[in-house]
């Protein structure tokens, strides 16, 4: 641009405004010597206001547009995606097990080829429920698989009152949709459902080759295990615990552990059911059947039922009835299981809870209260190990199973409990000690119990001593009653200390009147140190060392009211001196009285 032209530009611009110049142009003055008003200020230019209605409309417009333009789809990135974990391991009391829960989930999962996957079943076209599941069988020729879950997603409709007096009913035509982790969704078929186990199997092509879980049989108590899951996202859910034995609830089969959430109330347990219970090696330990009550399917008891179903041509699993229900002594409350040990002297077997009317169990003459201890020879201890029992009885049985609704023969070994009562005799009462002995006849062996001597702070215990008469149990009487310095206040223990330079022994409380000790010298105050060479620190030694006298002496204790020479080292508090000497002791069975 030339100067003429910019210098053209620059004047337009001032005349638009008057303040982008720098000075401006003022009039000159007629007057200078008088003061003029001062000439108003210049009116900035008006622009164009948009009204209210048009901001709005334009609003509008600029919406309507953003809504109908195409959206680009924007993949869903797991790295970059806030997720929030439903596992709960990152919370600082899991801390501890988030690397066995990762490190087993990946065993179980990457080297198993994905156990778990979701399922969906549907009746009529309308959906049941959801649940998980794991592969158990895998055919390499047809591309099929067998995926086990629980029953429970079949059922449509529960017993009226409770699950023994049945009532249950299942969809057994459901149709099921397996959603696998490869995002395709084939259908699957029912193959078949055991009710009293709560298992469904069902089967499923896949392109891919399946690899079967690992499975662990034992399951110890309180054992540290993972629950898995998958949410309708397919996103695992893992929830820690651990595996517990209970009696089971009247409502509650007698083949189920108990999974105790170690989250409490952050316990989601929507999903879990049909998925593996897993060890911290990524073992299968069992399946969870109902999560709501946190019980699930021990894997000893899987693996026998799935042995059933294929050595019976995958028709049925069979299973003995008893006709009974049962609870497990060694699960009862321990002062139940005492009780139990007292009256009858056993410590383990079934209770019987029930006993079904006509059954051969009530023609055999079990009722209820009456103790099951072993079926076909093996001990049972928890209704786990009768139903593994009753499961290895159809597997190993030579009888003709191959159509159910027949009877085998069951070995049981019962404990009728009678409640006879046996006579006893007072043999002897022994008021001192407060003991009592009683001859009573027993048809059963006894068992003598052991005895330990070591004697811990706190703990009362004597060491007594009988003669081979049976008549009495003889105790030396001093005539003195004691407190023991170590038991006494700090402050007391202190200020004995720096008077006598003595912390240990017995003070003397009573001298018993016209006794041997008061004329012995003893005095209220004075402190025993020893007892026949053996420093006496508390009451319970004393009484220890008193018992010894008597079972080691060579006196004739064979009449009571005799007189034995106790040793005793006595420090004198008044005269600040010891003295030790033969302190004469009558001996009796009675109550030691101190006479004032």
């Amino acid at each position: 641009m030339s100067s003429s032209s910019e210098k053209s530009m620059h004047k337009r611009a001032m005349e638009a405004d008057p303040t982008s110049g720098e000075e401006q142009a003022q009039p000159k003055k007629k007057n200078p010597g008088r003061e003029e008003a001062p000439a108003p200020l210049p009116v900035r230019s008006a622009r164009p206001a948009l009204s209210i209605d048009r901001l709005e409309a334009k609003m509008k417009a600029r919406i309507e547009r953003d809504r109908l333009a195409p959206k680009l789809a924007t993949p869903e990135i797991p790295t970059l995606k806030g997720f929030k974990p439903p596992t709960y391991f990152h919370t600082q009391e899991l801390l501890h097990v988030r690397d066995a829960g990762t490190k087993a989930y990946n065993y179980c999962s990457l080297k198993n080829a994905k156990t778990s996957r979701g399922q969906m079943f549907t009746l009529c076209g309308k959906p049941l429920k959801r649940c998980s599941g794991f592969w158990i069988d895998w055919n390499e020729e047809s591309k099929t698989g067998i995926v086990l879950t629980t029953a429970h997603l079949i059922r449509t409709k529960n017993s009226p009152v409770n699950i023994w007096l049945g009532g249950e009913e299942y969809a057994s035509h459901a149709n099921v949709t397996v959603h696998l982790l490869d995002g395709t969704s084939p259908e699957g078929q029912l193959l078949y459902y055991q009710p009293h186990y709560d298992l469904a199997f069902v089967r499923v092509r896949v392109d891919e080759h399946v690899q079967l879980p690992f499975f662990q049989e034992e399951v110890k108590l309180a054992q540290e295990v993972f629950r898995l899951g998958r949410d309708n996202m397919l996103d695992l859910r893992i929830t820690y615990g651990w595996a517990e034995y209970q009696n089971p609830t009247m409502y509650e089969r007698y083949h189920n552990m108990y999974f105790d959430s170690a989250g409490g109330a952050k316990d989601d347990k929507e999903y879990d059911n049909g998925g593996p219970v897993i060890d911290l090696d990524g073992k299968v330990l069992g399946m969870s059947n109902n999560s709501k009550s946190g019980t699930f399917i021990p894997s000893s008891i899987l693996l026998k039922c799935v042995d059933l179903w294929k050595k019976y041509e995958y028709k049925y699993i069979p299973r003995p009835h008893l006709g009974m229900t049962f609870e497990a002594i060694k699960l009862l409350e321990p002062a139940h299981v005492e009780k139990l040990w007292r009256m009858y002297n056993i410590d383990d077997g079934l209770v019987v809870q029930k006993v079904s009317k006509g059954s051969h169990a009530e023609k055999f003459g079990i009722q209820r209260g009456d103790i099951i201890e072993c079926i076909n020879g093996k001990c049972i201890s928890t209704t786990i190990e009768l139903e593994n029992v009753l499961a290895s009885i159809c597997k190993d049985s030579s009888d003709n199973l191959n159509d159910l609704n027949v009877e085998i023969h069951v070995s049981v070994t019962v404990h009728l409990l009678d409640g006879t009562s046996a006579e006893g005799q007072l043999l002897y009462y022994q008021p001192h000690y407060d003991l009592a002995f009683v001859k009573v006849r027993v048809d059963q062996s006894v068992q003598v119990p052991s005895f330990h001597e070591e004697v811990m702070l706190a703990q009362e215990v004597f060491r007594l001593g009988r003669d081979n008469m049976y008549k009495y149990i003889p105790r030396p009487h001093l005539g003195m009653s004691f407190k023991a310095i170590k038991l006494l206040e700090p402050a007391h223990l202190d200020k004995i200390w720096r008077m006598y330079n003595i912390d240990d022994g017995l003070v003397v409380r009573k001298v018993s009147k016209g006794s041997h000790a008061e004329k012995f010298g003893i005095q209220r105050g004075d402190i025993i140190e020893c007892i026949n060479g053996k420093c006496i620190s508390t009451t319970i030694e004393l009484e220890n060392v008193l018992a010894s006298i008597c079972k080691d002496s060579s006196d004739n204790l064979n009449d009571l009211n005799v007189e034995i020479h106790v040793s005793v080292g006595v420090f004198h508090t008044l005269k600040k001196h010891r003295t030790t000497g033969e302190l004469p002791a009558s001996v009796s069975d009675l109550g030691e009285v101190i006479m004032d």
